[in-house]
């Protein structure tokens, strides 16, 4: 299966723990400091935490969050269709820095076993209070009541 974001210039670098905090400084002082992005590395979704309390039922498009879950379990629709997430290291974890919504369907596809890995961008923006929302450092979010398309 292929991976979020996925293309021929895929990097296939994995990003275990250990190596993550062992090269932080160049995570967090990269050479180039004018990219906002850093590079591109696959991290398990569960090793990722949300930065919200609560997420929408919807994707900002419109799309239901659990039809896209049910279509990605069921092969209706392929993983790369889905975009990288973007993430930031944040009190000593990965967290979300573009995605929960997309996080909680990568996370409940690993728990069914339909996927081990994520391609997520890394980026070294500073997570804004206003972003970060989480009341329990990001282990699980709620999402919110499904409302009618007005």
């Amino acid at each position: 299966m292929k991976q979020p974001g996925e293309d021929s210039s895929c990097d296939e670098k994995r990003c275990s723990s250990a190596d993550l905090v062992s090269n932080l400084h160049d995570v967090l002082c990269p050479r180039d400091m004018t990219k906002q992005t850093l590079s591109v590395c696959r991290l398990p979704p569960s090793s990722i935490r949300f930065t919200h309390d609560s997420i929408s039922a919807r994707f900002s498009c419109g799309r239901v969050v659990e039809d896209t879950f049910t279509e990605l379990l069921r092969g209706v629709i392929d993983i790369c269709a889905i975009p990288r997430l973007t993430v930031v290291w944040h009190l000593d974890d990965w967290f979300t820095y573009t995605g929960n919504r997309r996080l909680h369907v990568f996370r409940r596809l690993e728990e069914q076993g339909k996927l081990h890995e994520v391609e997520v961008a890394m980026t070294r923006r500073r997570l804004e209070p206003k972003k970060f929302t989480t009341k329990n450092m990001g282990q699980s979010v709620r999402v919110r009541a499904l409302k009618p398309v007005s």
